[in-house]
């Protein structure tokens, strides 16, 4: 099973968080967003809901395709 990791980082220049997220154990990230958030809690609610909707997709479409 895949596992993933996603991590808040604060960017110096902007003072806005962005997120990196990893796949397993690597050390680096698949993808990097863009620091666009004014908080760490705001990133990590956006990470979660990202998650959330991606996984809804992918049971629709396996419901479908049954």
């Amino acid at each position: 099973m895949v596992k993933f990791r996603v991590e808040t980082v604060l960017d110096n220049v902007t003072g806005y968080y962005f997120k990196e997220v990893y796949c397993d154990e690597e050390s680096t990230p698949l993808v990097a967003g863009k620091p666009i958030y004014r908080s760490r809690e705001q990133a990590i609610a956006d990470a979660i809901q990202i998650l959330k909707n991606g996984m809804h997709v992918q049971l629709n479409a396996a419901c479908l395709a049954a």
